[in-house]
């Protein structure tokens, strides 16, 4: 015991009394040749490995979920991710929930599964599928599933029709008139809407905000960040964030923002959005409008 004691304060003042005593000091025994090996502490509960303590570990760590090293199983990427999110809840109509899983597999896609986009016309799930019955086979049954604003899916009979369809360019849907193009789709026959993506416009954020992780949190009122443009983070007007979200070319209003106290309203407009704007996506009479993009980067 005196001598254990004795080994740790020589350690501590930086020297030892010979070179056995350093290696069993250090955690090591020697061998019959006088080669230091280590001892049986068992396995290591930070990296895995046998031969040492956690302790005096200098390993990266082991993850006990994956099996893999570089991170702890508390930081997973097969655990991280798999919680609800909320984004575009800041603009009237554009809220919705996202539930990210790790290692998604893709569903397979049907064979039969096309996407039809309304180029021109109004269009409905009834409407399409009345064309549908009457241009093919009024007897098939269609499954007409709207997705997006102008996007239709549905269940053709088989896979030759909609490739003879799919390598047209459009079609002529006349009961209503209605012009269309008809694609293989991928997504699945459940599908009951897809998320668009495009860039959006910033103004009026405060120079402290200018940084990409408030420009994040912001962006989020809006739809799900992809990517933030990081040189209109340095330059003067609008930042550009990338955005998942519902309808994003007709994104185009006001949020209010408080930073620490302090109120601002935040204009948001998509880029090559529509125009127009209805309802509550109606700025404030205070604020003037913009007919267009030259006019909203002299901001």
């Amino acid at each position: 015991m005196l001598a254990s004691l004795q080994s740790m304060i020589d350690l501590e003042r930086g020297g030892s009394r010979n070179g056995a005593d350093e290696g069993r000091d250090r955690g090591f025994a020697q061998d019959s040749r006088g080669v230091p090996r280590p001892k049986d502490f068992g396995t290591c509960r930070w990296c895995g490995q046998e031969g040492h303590h956690q302790a005096t570990c200098t390993n990266d760590p082991l993850c006990f979920r994956c099996k893999k090293s570089g991170h702890i199983a508390t930081q997973c990427p097969q655990h991280l991710g798999c919680k609800m999110r909320m984004f575009g809840f800041g603009v009237p109509g554009h809220g919705f929930y996202s539930l990210q899983l790790p290692e998604m597999k893709e569903p397979k896609p049907e064979e039969n599964l096309g996407a039809i986009q309304i180029v021109s016309g109004k269009a409905s799930v009834d409407w399409v599928e009345e064309e549908l019955k009457h241009l093919i086979d009024n007897k098939w049954d269609w499954k007409v599933r709207q997705i997006s604003d102008r996007e239709f899916l549905a269940v053709f009979p088989n896979k030759t029709i909609l490739g003879a369809f799919s390598k047209s360019n459009g079609i002529k849907l006349a009961l209503h008139n209605i012009f269309a193009k008809v694609s293989r789709s991928n997504l699945d026959s459940e599908a009951s809407s897809v998320l668009q993506t495009g860039w959006v416009k910033i103004y009026n954020i405060p120079p402290a905000a200018r940084n990409e992780e408030a420009v994040k949190q912001i962006a989020e009122l809006a739809g799900e960040v992809v990517v933030v443009d990081e040189l209109s983070l340095i330059r003067d007007g609008p930042v550009r964030v990338k955005l998942n979200g519902r309808e994003i070319h007709k994104l185009r209003g006001y949020i209010e923002v408080f930073f620490g106290k302090i109120g601002r309203e935040l204009r948001f407009v998509a880029e090559g959005g529509s125009r127009g704007l209805s309802g509550g996506d109606q700025p404030p009479p205070k604020k003037p409008d913009f007919d267009s993009d030259e006019e909203e980067d002299d901001l």
